[in-house]
């Protein structure tokens, strides 16, 4: 049931926009909602008992 409501959502927007169909890919979701994930994330780790302290990650470059 959940597939079929999907596939009619899916149709519905190409319908209405015009566009044809493309995935949006695998990591969509992580990318558009990094903020919210991360937030998620904190709070799980300190309901569990922890502190979290973030700092962005440091890249790298090989000489």
């Amino acid at each position: 049931m959940a597939v079929g409501h999907s596939i009619l959502v899916i149709f519905y927007h190409m319908v209405k926009t015009g566009e044809p169909y493309h995935e949006k890919g695998v990591d969509y979701f992580t990318t558009v909602n990094k903020q919210k994930i991360q937030q998620r994330l904190v709070r799980q780790l300190e309901r569990l008992g922890n502190t979290v302290i973030l700092q962005p990650q440091v890249e790298m470059t090989l000489v």
